[in-house]
């Protein structure tokens, strides 16, 4: 049908821009799914949800959050390419939530290691720590080291999963300009006693 065809090209012209609308407004939260179609869903715990018309995809992106699985489909192709890249841009937004705790003592405990510069091993035990600014700061300057300088960085020394290349060996994320810090430096030194 010609019309069906005409609309298909018609919404495909507007799909980046809805795109860059709607991954601006999920990264602040200002994208809130419709209060009265929730209502009227109710409780979708442990349900597998399929979202008709979903344009680009920011509606599917809060079902999936409510359900065990929500996928969208639209007429539109673009709709479909877009809805995609939002996704991966949730999924990257998603790696700066916070996970653990920043005073957590007890480490995360992983079978496979590996994913920035090799492929996965899996099949071992890797413990990982966290470990505060001060927990650092303090451990130098008890073993009797000057701290010279402590910077941070927004930057990230690969990619994270999700990130871009910024140049000079560096990486981050599209929507962290400014905002937290991804590395730091330190530098310290011994004062010898004779």
């Amino acid at each position: 049908m010609k019309e069906i065809e005409s609309n298909k090209h018609a919404w495909g012209q507007i799909s980046e821009g809805h795109y860059h609308h709607f991954k601006k407004a999920l990264h602040e939260g200002t994208h809130q799914f419709n209060r009265n179609i929730q209502n009227e869903l109710g409780d979708l715990s442990g349900k597998k949800i399929i979202h008709l018309q979903c344009n680009t995809g920011p509606d599917t992106i809060l079902l999936a959050k409510m359900c065990a699985s929500a996928v969208g489909v639209d007429l539109v192709p673009d709709n479909i390419l877009y809805a995609k890249k939002l996704d991966e841009a949730k999924l990257a937004n998603n790696v700066m939530e916070i996970k653990y705790p920043y005073f957590g003592k007890e480490p995360d405990v992983d079978d496979s290691i590996g994913g920035y510069a090799t492929t996965w091993a899996d099949g071992v035990k890797a413990y990982f720590w966290l470990h505060t600014v001060s927990d650092i700061i303090n451990a130098l300057t008890f073993a009797g080291l000057h701290i010279e300088y402590f910077n941070e960085f927004q930057e990230e020394m690969c990619d994270m999963g999700g990130m871009k290349c910024v140049g000079g060996g560096l990486w981050n994320y599209d929507f962290n300009d400014g905002k937290f810090p991804m590395g730091f430096s330190l530098k310290a030194t011994v004062y010898l006693k004779y």
